[in-house]
């Protein structure tokens, strides 16, 4: 359900959620399995531009494992999905701003943190996250619909997350044994150009430091190309 005000909003729902890790398949037992979630949305316009800060709020219940009881029952290579029980809960914040500074230069920050106790369950394994980023429009170049962007990213881990790795546990895409833990840190940029009026092609470099959080990995860059048309 929404209720939308010319400057602000709020939101609320109530999901399926999956029946395994960041899997398809959705688990239809909702009365005992279910993600619920609020959103709060502002639209200021400091110095006449526009802008939104959005602020979310959630909290899932589904057949997840808990890291601590795992490393409590397995010291060693614990493994976190022996340990799923129903409608086991797992909630979180979130904060997302976005802010014109002038015509043709946008900025974007967004903040993340979930508890950290139970396995992760959609998306991927970060339990903190800091993001920030701007991205520019082409027109002093003459090129109005192009667009240059950089952003950065710091991910983290919570402290039973962390241990449950060091002791040789496995995510669903994070394992280890020899955690030398640190936050991965990653650095974004990308052009994207107009080539046609239904046709953008946008190539983007990443450099990601301590990648899966462990400061004896990388550092990685990653080179990308994206065609996107419209028809």
């Amino acid at each position: 359900m929404e209720l939308n005000q010319k400057r602000w909003a709020v939101r609320v729902g109530s999901f399926l959620v999956s029946t395994y890790a960041n899997g398809l398949p959705l688990d239809r037992h909702f009365r005992k399995n279910n993600g619920e979630v609020g959103e709060l949305e502002f639209r200021p316009k400091p110095l006449g531009q526009p802008g939104k800060v959005k602020f979310l709020a959630y909290i899932n219940h589904a057949n997840m494992g808990t890291y601590r009881l795992a490393l409590n029952e397995m010291p060693v290579d614990p493994d976190v999905m022996l340990t799923r029980r129903p409608g086991t809960t797992k909630y979180g914040l979130g904060l997302n701003a976005e802010q014109a500074l002038t015509a043709n230069v946008g900025a974007f920050l967004r903040l993340g943190w979930n508890d950290g106790k139970t396995e992760s369950w959609e998306f991927t394994e970060i339990d903190r996250t800091g993001q920030a980023g701007l991205q520019w429009m082409g027109k002093p170049w003459r090129r109005p619909q192009d667009a240059v962007g950089v952003a950065g990213v710091i991910n983290g881990l919570s402290s039973d997350h962390r241990e449950y790795l060091a002791a040789g546990g496995h995510g669903f895409i994070v394992g280890d044994g020899h955690l030398n833990y640190a936050t991965e840190r990653t650095l974004e940029t990308y052009y994207a150009w107009k080539a046609a009026k239904f046709t953008t092609l946008t190539l983007n470099y990443q450099f990601a430091a301590n990648p899966a959080y462990n400061r004896d990995r990388g550092p990685v860059s990653i080179l990308s190309m994206r065609f996107h048309f419209d028809f």
